[in-house]
């Protein structure tokens, strides 16, 4: 009990990333697989591409365990907010009649605008129907140290790695 204490202590002081440093090595990429497209609590082809599936609320990922470390991997699964790429932050658009739409906007052409928020479905709005425009600051994917368990994130952060080095999404 006292060594957990410690450690629990030690993570505290290491930021919200602390606690999750074992999962940078190992996994199954496998798994992780199952994870990204098959887990319905994270089911990251709501949002992202990968290997020409998915949604477009936020980055594709093909090759980004080419472009990207695993460490930068683990922080946007776990703050993704603390990092948010270029066109994928969150915006309220609050409507004239009071209504407000939260989310990505995915398209802002042809007089609306597309929107897509945490339930990957997206939501028109005319130009003529917006009274305001605000961007939050904060990314639309929520934490995934809640919905994720420790191995599912180092699994899904294996899954990632691997199929950087294909053409498929198949690690």
């Amino acid at each position: 009990k006292a060594v957990l204490t410690a450690r629990e202590a030690t993570e505290a002081k290491g930021g919200p990333l602390a606690a999750y440093q074992a999962c940078l090595d190992g996994g199954d990429a496998k798994a992780g697989r199952s994870v990204f497209y098959d887990f319905e609590a994270t089911r990251c082809t709501r949002c992202h591409t990968l290997g020409g599936q998915g949604g477009n609320a936020g980055p594709v990922l093909d090759g980004i365990g080419k472009k990207q470390t695993r460490e930068y991997l683990l922080a946007a699964l776990i703050t993704p907010s603390a990092n948010i790429a270029e066109g994928f932050g969150a915006m309220t658009i609050e409507l004239h009649n009071g209504d407000q739409l939260v989310g990505v906007v995915t398209k802002d052409q042809d007089g609306e605008v597309t929107v897509v928020g945490g339930s990957g479905e997206p939501v028109k709005a005319k130009w003529s129907d917006i009274k305001k425009r605000t961007p939050n600051g904060t990314s639309a994917m929520p934490p995934m140290g809640g919905p994720l368990s420790k191995r599912q994130i180092r699994d899904v952060l294996a899954f990632l790695v691997a199929c950087a080095n294909r053409a498929d999404d198949e690690p």
